[in-house]
């Protein structure tokens, strides 16, 4: 046997696998896929919990929470006032995509925005604070200070034009100076 025949079998041997191995996760996603479409019986219940988290990693989870008997009512908002040492500030939003695939982007920084707002919890706005000095921060720019707000506000009911009330809570994090 040659080198030439030699390396065949190999790559022939490793192009099997990876078949194999895609073949099997498709075949795991449609049993998956069906075991989520079927009522919930004794034989289904069991599949449960690890057809969610297959669902959630993948992306193939659905959110029926629009179409639910009580879905949100309420309009929320988050935005971050980020100083810097030099004087100078600028407001950071929430993304919103306009390429073709930013709506995929766009869902996952919406549900966040929802877990921040959602949720009153100081901890996660000062965490959420940090994190917008590190990814604004540049060796021209140092944050100091970022200021986390978010705002909610009631729907009004449908067909009229009243504008309700917002609330509003800010966190303040001052960050540590560095040389």
């Amino acid at each position: 046997m040659n080198a030439d025949s030699a390396t065949f079998s190999v790559n022939t041997a490793d192009d099997e696998a990876r078949r194999l191995l895609i073949g099997s996760f498709v075949l795991v996603v449609v049993i998956c896929l069906v075991a989520n479409a079927l009522p919930a019986t004794p034989v289904t219940r069991p599949l449960g919990r690890p057809v969610a988290s297959l669902f959630g990693v993948t992306g193939l989870d659905q959110g029926w929470g629009l179409f639910a008997p009580n879905p949100r009512r309420e309009q929320i908002d988050l935005s971050a006032r980020v100083e810097f040492s030099d004087g100078s500030a600028t407001v950071w939003r929430v993304p919103h995509g306009r390429d073709a695939l930013g709506g995929l982007r766009d869902y996952r920084w919406r549900k966040w925005l929802e877990h921040v707002v959602v949720t009153p919890d100081a901890a996660l706005s000062r965490r959420t604070g940090r994190y917008l000095a590190r990814t604004l921060a540049s060796a021209a720019r140092r944050p100091v200070r970022v200021i986390v707000t978010w705002r909610r506000a009631a729907m009004p009911a449908f067909g009229t034009t009243t504008r309700l009330p917002w609330t509003t809570r800010k966190t303040s994090v001052a960050l540590e100076a560095r040389p």
